[in-house]
C-alpha cells in the first residue's frame, strides 16, 4: 500500500515540477529582458529573487498533500537584512524548503546547481555563489557586497548532505565572512526533508517537514569568539534544537 502511495505521488509531483519549472522561466526571462530596459540593477536583482523564492515554494506546493511544510519562527525580526541563515542539510529538497524564509536571499550553493541549464544562470544573475567556483577573497568580496546591500544568505555549513539525522561538521569559510562583516546570524533547522527525500534517492516519499527560524545571534554576542569557536557555538544550538524536536519537547531548548 505505501509503495502504491509513494508512486501515485511522484506519478502526481514529477509532471507539476516540469510544469511549475517551465513556467517558471517563461516569467523569469521575459521579465529580465523588459525590466532591464526601465529599472536598476538592484530592483531588478530584488524582484529575480522574490521569482526564485516563489518558485522554491510552488515547487514544495507541488508535492501537496503527501508532503506538508511547518514553518515556525521563535524571534520574529523587525529588520530582516544582511542576515546570514545557517542551516543543517540533509536532503536535496533543502533548498527548496528555504524559500519558506522571508527574506530577499541568495544561496551559497553548489556548483552543479548552477550549471543547470536556465536556472542555473538565472541564480547565478540573482547572485548566487558557489565557494567551490571561486577564490576564497573573491567569495568573500561577492558575498561581502551582497550583505552590505542587505541581501541575506543562505548557507549550508556542512558542505554535503548527512545521511539521517546526523549532522556532520561545519566548514569555517562562511564563518570567517560573518566575522569580516560583523553579520548577524540567524540558525535555522530543517527536520524532516531526509524522509521526504533522503540523501542519493529520487523519489519522494510522504512525510511532514519543519523549519524553525531560531532567534538571531548579532555581532556582540560573538564578538570576542574564534571563528573555530563561532561555528561550534552555531552547530551545537542548531544540533540542540533538532534533538529537542526529535526527541523531545521543541520548548524545551529556547524556553516557552
Amino acid at each position: 500500500m505505501r509503495s502504491c502511495l509513494m508512486l501515485f505521488q511522484n506519478l502526481l509531483f514529477w509532471p507539476l515540477f516540469l510544469l511549475a519549472t517551465t513556467l517558471f522561466i517563461l516569467v523569469a526571462v521575459p521579465f529580465l529582458a523588459v525590466a532591464s530596459c526601465f529599472e536598476s540593477r538592484r530592483r531588478i536583482m530584488y524582484r529575480l529573487r522574490r521569482i526564485i523564492r516563489w518558485y522554491g515554494r510552488t515547487v514544495i506546493a507541488c508535492g501537496w498533500p503527501f508532503v506538508r511544510v511547518e514553518y515556525r519562527d521563535w524571534a520574529p525580526e523587525d529588520n530582516l537584512q544582511s542576515i546570514v541563515f545557517v542551516c543543517n542539510h540533509r536532503s536535496a529538497m533543502d533548498a527548496f524548503f528555504f524559500s519558506y524564509s522571508p527574506v530577499e536571499g541568495v544561496h551559497i550553493a553548489k556548483s552543479w546547481a548552477l550549471r543547470l541549464p536556465v536556472y542555473g544562470v538565472l541564480a547565478r544573475l540573482a547572485g548566487y555563489l558557489s565557494i567551490h567556483d571561486l577564490s576564497l577573497s573573491e567569495f568573500y568580496r561577492r558575498a561581502g557586497q551582497l550583505l552590505d546591500e542587505g541581501v541575506c544568505l543562505g548557507t549550508f555549513p556542512e558542505g554535503t548532505r548527512s545521511r539521517g539525522r546526523s549532522m556532520g561538521p561545519f566548514n569555517s569559510a562562511v564563518f570567517r565572512l560573518i566575522q569580516q562583516k560583523k553579520a548577524t546570524v540567524i540558525p535555522m533547522t530543517i527536520s524532516g526533508s531526509e524522509k521526504v527525500m533522503p540523501k542519493g534517492a529520487w523519489f519522494l516519499r510522504p512525510g511532514r517537514v519543519r523549519l524553525d527560524k531560531l532567534p538571531a545571534l548579532p555581532w556582540p554576542a560573538y564578538c570576542d569568539l574564534t571563528v573555530f569557536k563561532l561555528k561550534n557555538t552555531v552547530r551545537e544550538t542548531i544540533d540542540r534544537h533538532l534533538r529537542s524536536i526529535e526527541e523531545g519537547s521543541p520548548e524545551s531548548s529556547l524556553g516557552s
